[in-house]
């Protein structure tokens, strides 16, 4: 414990230490003052001198009311494998510093610690002396008063004023009932409210090697925000598809990266209800929320809802199970609390494997282009654990080297939205592309259409639901290279 460290160091120095609380500001004869006054900027006065053991409580009121600080002190069991598999079970003390009015509310057990420590350790680094007016340092009403309540049934109390002429740290301090001044050092926790006091952090996941990003299995927005709720999901390496409506398509790594980043660490700028009522949950906006965000990631599961405009760029937030209304800012949760089902997915409408593709179908200027892929099994490269396939292309019934299918191919499926849109098809589409999978793959067949809306611009379908908006180059592809791949040209790599 620091304190006990600088208690040591203090010994050694020889400074003054008194024993007993109710003396411990009576350090010296009005004779010794004036010297101590003169003196005291080189060294260091004991005030209060004693092991966190004979402290019971520290009680702290201030502008935001009262609050007490009590050691809470719990047996711990720990189990250790040894090399050879045996085990070994240890038990440890492990003390927190609670503040009753939190109940069962995380709290920051170190900022709790250093309150505690005001009551069994003191320093001033300068006597001032008896002083007329208490006014002058801010002690006539001061900004906090400590309560030490300790073991053996004594107690002690002092104020804290003003923060002290020319120094940077220190603030004038007396006991209470006194008008003797010092200057202290002391923590800036005495001077918070009790919410002041609560873990402001939602959510904080790592991986499990702690380097890499951590694994999100499912992610669900709901809310005002999302009229169409979007969900993310995947296996036991991360997510791999996001639906929305009727559309259930591939992620944007990229954008679903950022998004999973931001939602495994969740930071609150400061607590703003504790225990809400009904009233308050209402005028922060929880009876309708913005956004619930649920989501499982190493193997735990959260609920994160955001409520209403909080004023200063920032929003109401609730962690489900922590009765807290918490304040944060709005720039820290934009990436998820304000995206879109169109963000989060890939903006290629469609990237079937080749090797799963039986038959690809074009229509254009109604007539149907036909394209066999067939396979055969390479017994020679084939194992019983990997079976190898040769493959085989024609185009309307005619040959055509795989490689160059292959870049066709590649060519066509690239095809990416600009935008999504609210519209619907009209008329017939000038472009339709259909795949059937072989039926070992399991897969039913996809069917993409393309309708012109502009000479800019077509809108996609796929197996008869919008996807969004693709400029005209992209269904030109089909019209550019099919032509040339059904009489087994050899055509240019776009990629």
């Amino acid at each position: 414990m620091k304190s006990i460290t600088r208690n040591l160091i203090l010994v050694a120095a020889g400074v003054v230490v008194l024993g007993g609380a109710a003396a411990a500001l009576l350090l010296t004869s009005p004779a010794e003052e004036e010297e101590t006054s003169s003196s005291s900027s080189t060294q260091t006065i004991a005030l209060i001198s004693k092991q966190e053991a004979d402290l019971a409580s520290v009680t702290v009121e201030n502008e935001y009311g009262t609050f007490m600080v009590e050691p809470h002190t719990e047996e711990v069991e720990s189990t250790v494998t040894a090399d050879d598999g045996s085990t070994e079970t240890t038990t440890t003390t492990k003390t927190t510093y609670v503040i009753e009015e939190l109940g069962d509310l995380p709290f920051s057990n170190y900022s709790t610690e250093d309150v505690f420590e005001c009551g069994f350790t003191l320093n001033a680094s300068k006597d001032v002396g008896e002083v007329e007016n208490l006014a002058d340092y801010g002690l006539a009403e001061p900004l906090a008063t400590i309560t030490a309540e300790y073991v053996d049934g004594t107690s002690m109390a002092y104020c804290i004023g003003n923060e002290s002429a020319g120094s940077n740290t220190g603030r004038y301090m007396c006991e209470k009932d006194s008008k003797h001044v010092y200057v202290v050092s002391i923590d800036d926790d005495i001077f918070n409210s009790v919410a002041d006091f609560v873990d402001k952090t939602l959510v904080s996941v790592t991986s499990s090697d702690g380097t890499s990003s951590p694994i999100f299995t499912e992610v669900k927005l709901s809310g005002t925000n999302f009229p169409d709720p979007i969900t993310l999901s995947g296996g036991e390496t991360g997510l791999v598809k996001v639906s929305y409506g009727e559309i259930d398509t591939d992620l944007d790594s990229t954008e679903v990266s950022n998004m999973t980043a931001a939602l495994a660490s969740i930071s609150a700028s400061e607590a703003a209800y504790l225990y809400p009522t009904e009233e308050q949950l209402a005028e922060c906006g929880f009876e309708e929320p913005r956004v619930i965000a649920e989501f499982t990631v190493q193997g735990e599961s959260y609920k994160v809802i955001v409520g209403g405009d909080a004023g200063d760029k920032q929003s109401y937030i609730m962690l489900d199970g922590i009765d807290v209304i918490y304040k944060i800012e709005n720039s820290s949760i934009s990436v998820w609390a304000d995206t879109t089902g169109y963000d989060l997915r890939t903006k290629f409408i469609l990237l079937p494997m080749i090797t799963d593709v039986d038959r690809m179908t074009v229509t254009m200027d109604g007539q149907e282009h036909v394209f066999v892929l067939s396979r055969e099994i390479n017994e020679e490269k084939s194992t019983e654990d990997n079976v190898v396939y040769d493959y085989t292309v024609t185009g309307d019934g005619n040959a055509i080297t795989y490689e160059n299918f292959q870049t066709y191919y590649q060519s066509v499926i690239m095809v990416q939205l600009m935008e999504e849109t609210s519209e619907e098809p009209q008329g017939t589409p000038e472009v339709k592309v259909t795949y059937e999978y072989y039926e070992d793959t399991g897969k039913s067949a996809d069917v993409i259409e393309f309708y012109a809306q502009s000479d800019r611009r077509y809108l996609v379908t796929l197996n008869g639901v919008v996807h969004g908006i693709a400029s005209t180059s992209s269904a030109q592809m089909f019209r550019d290279f099919t032509p040339q791949i059904l009489l087994d040209e050899e055509l240019p790599d776009i990629l």
